[in-house]
């Protein structure tokens, strides 16, 4: 086998063996994540639930921690799981001021539209958007003020 076969072989097999073990650590983060809001929230609770992607809070500025989790919509609030580091961030849904969507928000640009949540949080008027994967949907769901059961 040539040399440079060889290499090409050698670095694709362990650039696979890697991002199959990401794949892997990512699916029991998400698990365990799942038994968290379980013990949190019963199913009748949950009207809606997605994993999604946090574009950032507002308040925070550009220079902030983005990364997976889980989006729900409860009775009372909307809770967002985030996936590593263990953070959870609830916004009662009488805080909430708006909803849209937007490709653009903190400088960040999707490749799908974010859904944009204005709130009235403790020091004030602020904003989270997550890319989601029906983000229109969440929209109509949040807009209506009601979800639909699964």
């Amino acid at each position: 086998m040539p040399r440079g076969l060889w290499l090409f072989v050698m670095i694709s097999s362990a650039v696979a063996i890697l991002y199959l073990g990401l794949q892997l650590l990512v699916e029991r983060l998400f698990r365990r994540l799942a038994g968290r809001i379980s013990r949190q929230f019963s199913p009748g609770d949950i009207a809606i639930m997605d994993r999604v992607n946090f574009a950032g809070r507002r308040r925070a500025g550009l220079k902030q921690l983005r990364g997976n989790g889980v989006l729900l919509l409860a009775k009372d609030k909307l809770c967002f799981f985030m996936l590593w580091p263990e953070r959870q961030l609830e916004i009662p849904l009488s805080a909430i001021t708006a909803v849209s969507t937007s490709r653009l928000f903190l400088g960040k640009v999707g490749l799908r539209p974010f859904l944009v949540i204005d709130f009235l949080g403790e020091e004030g008027p602020d904003a989270v958007a997550f890319a989601a994967k029906d983000a229109a949907r969440w929209l109509a769901v949040l807009r209506r003020g009601e979800a639909p059961r699964r």
